[in-house]
Formats: structure tokens, sequence, C-alpha cells
């Protein structure tokens, strides 16, 4: 059976941590919208994975897939304290928000915006439902934290459409689960190709084991 792919062209081009606080306000509403949508409740899903109802489960799954992969580039002591760092944290991670539908890899360079406005979003390979507390890790890391107007805006316009949870307690695990995993991501990849992302990786992880 043949597959058609349709490919939509949108207007403009990557969001920077240039953008204006407005912008942030629209990524905020953009955010929220998306987060507003479960899986239906009617029909049985075949083309999206609904991992909400083992979502601790799925997230130590993530985690651990890449650890052989990060065993080859840490040294043994930084590698046992992030196996137990991760152990500890999960721990105390809040229930889960969802089910909503979440994009993964939620970030500037997918995020576009044509004249101060956002277009739309691109890159939905690994979207799923599950949690939204995963989904605010790299638009923080790439976007959010450079100006506290950008992330002020972000939250305002997220919170038009549903309440934000508490970023600050969330977080600081998915943060070190995300660098741990980019880590292995970019030895199965090939380190010297990226090189640069292993390091800010590498740097992030090991701010959190200090």
């Amino acid at each position: 059976m043949s597959r058609c792919v349709l490919i939509i062209r949108i207007k403009g081009q990557p969001i920077t941590n240039k953008a204006l606080p407005t912008v942030a306000f629209q990524v905020g509403v953009l955010h929220a919208s998306m987060h507003q949508i479960q899986p239906p409740t009617t029909i049985q899903l075949s083309g999206i994975q609904d991992e909400f109802p083992d979502w601790s489960n799925f997230v130590e799954r993530q985690f651990y897939s890449f650890a052989e992969d990060v065993k080859g580039v840490l040294d043994v002591s930084s590698y046992r304290q992030a196996i137990e760092k991760f152990e500890n944290m999960k721990l105390q991670l809040p229930s889960s928000d969802g089910p909503s539908f979440i994009h993964m890899d939620f970030r500037p360079a997918n995020i576009i915006v044509d004249e101060d406005k956002v277009s739309g979003m691109i890159d939905f390979e690994s979207v799923r439902f599950g949690s939204t507390e995963i989904d605010f890790t790299k638009l923080y890391r790439d976007f959010l934290s450079f100006n506290f107007s950008l992330y002020q805006s972000y939250q305002e316009g997220y919170n038009t459409l549903r309440p934000l949870i508490d970023l600050e307690v969330v977080l600081p695990f998915y943060q070190f689960t995300d660098a741990f995993n980019s880590i292995g991501w970019c030895k199965r990849r090939g380190i010297e190709k990226n090189a640069s992302f292993l390091e800010k990786n590498l740097s992030i992880l090991k701010k959190v084991l200090l």
C-alpha cells in the first residue's frame, strides 16, 4: 500500500532568544493549546502512543535506554552518581500532568515566527500523549532561560488556556535527564560530529552532579 505524505510550507523562520515578549506570549498560547489535546476515548490509537498511564516507567525506560551509551562517555564515578541522582530525583516528582498531546522536541528550532507572529511548529516525529512536564525542558534551555521577561510572558500566554504546572519543581529533574539522554544520543550519532552538543550537555550534567 502506497503512503502519501503531505508537506505544507510554514512561512517564517525559527524563533530566537532575541524575540519580543509578545512573541513569547504567543509561544505560551501555542504550547498550551497543544497540551489541551487529550487522547480520544472512543477510538483506539494506532499512529501515536499514549504513554501517560505508565508515565513513570516511560521516563525510566528512556533514561536507561541511553545508560549504556553514556557509560562509554562518563567516568565510572560520575556515571554511578548520575544513576543514583536519577533514582532519588524521580521519587520527588509531583503527580503527572495529563494526559496531554506533547511534542517532545519543543524548542526554538521547531517554532516558526513570521514578522513577530508565531506561524506554527514543525517536527512531529516524537509526539505522543503523556505528561506535560517533559515538554518544557528544551524550550527553557534554549529560549526562556535567557530573559526573564520572555519567561514571564510565556507563562502568561500559557495560563490563558490552562494552568501552568510549577516548573521550578519539575525542571531540575527533566533538565538532568535530558542532558544525560543527550549525551547518550551523541554517542550513538557520533561524538566527533556532535562534539559541541555533547560538551553542552556534559556541562549541564556536571553542574547537576556537583
